[in-house]
């Protein structure tokens, strides 16, 4: 993950992927290095994990308060969550959208 971040003119850093920023961000503030390749692993998994809660979440809040009729723009985020997932090397844990 040593090129995750690009570096702005304001000399700020950030990636493209939300979920990817926040983790690097905890992991850089007890000092765990993402230049350094052996934490390449525990990067991702902690990033896949994060955005396997987020799917969870969407699919809880349409259920909990019968969002039904907008269950569409959940599905699609959840099929771009998926993607994330799949870029990073890993396989979505579960369908978290059932219909």
């Amino acid at each position: 993950m040593k090129y995750a971040r690009i570096t702005n003119q304001e000399g700020g850093s950030c990636t493209d992927n939300y979920f990817l920023d926040e983790v690097l961000d905890t992991l850089n503030f007890f000092g765990i290095s993402n230049e350094n390749e052996e934490n390449d692993a525990l990067i991702k998994r902690l990033t896949i994990e994060k955005i396997e809660c987020a799917r969870r979440l969407m699919a809880y809040l349409l259920a909990k308060y019968n969002l039904i009729e907008n269950d569409f723009i959940y599905r699609e985020m959840d099929n771009n969550l998926q993607i994330i997932i799949k870029e990073l090397g890993g396989k979505p844990s579960v369908k978290a959208f059932i219909k």
